[in-house]
């Protein structure tokens, strides 16, 4: 998710590896819950910390065969809200990532279709860190 500071139009690590590591210590299933275009969304499966935070969801974005226009590689977290987001904040404009603060939890439950009774209620935000993030606060097109 975060920016590589020799090449900031470019982002250090891998977040399949990450995922990867999710997976290996059983937060989430091997496979994503469901893909959607070019995204594979993944529903923790027990509770885990992320930035003081509670992480309940990652989404990685990739082309494995062309689906339409177009494809905006990079991985995003949905997170339910435990105090001020500030750390959510400060992160997404150091590392140029896209920050909702206040997600409608139905939106999030129709686009990863997963079922809206299934999700704790609580304030939740959605961070994303892709290509088109580097590039809309870049001001390029």
């Amino acid at each position: 998710m975060r920016l590589d500071i020799k090449q900031p139009t470019d982002r250090v690590g891998d977040g399949g590896a990450a995922i990867q590591g999710y997976v290996a210590a059983g937060y989430l299933a091997k496979r994503p819950n469901t893909r959607l275009d070019y995204t594979d969304y993944w529903w923790l499966k027990k509770s885990a910390p992320f930035m003081t935070h509670e992480l309940v969801m990652i989404e990685q974005e990739y082309m494995s065969a062309w689906v339409g226009c177009c494809v905006s590689p990079g991985v995003g977290v949905t997170v339910r809200v435990h105090g001020s987001t500030a750390n959510l904040e400060q992160f997404a404009r150091a590392n140029k990532c896209s920050i909702e603060t206040n997600v409608n939890l139905t939106d999030v439950a129709k686009y990863s279709h997963i079922a809206l009774s299934s999700i704790h209620k609580g304030r939740y935000a959605t961070m994303s860190c892709r290509e088109r993030d580097i590039q809309d606060q870049d001001g390029s097109q």
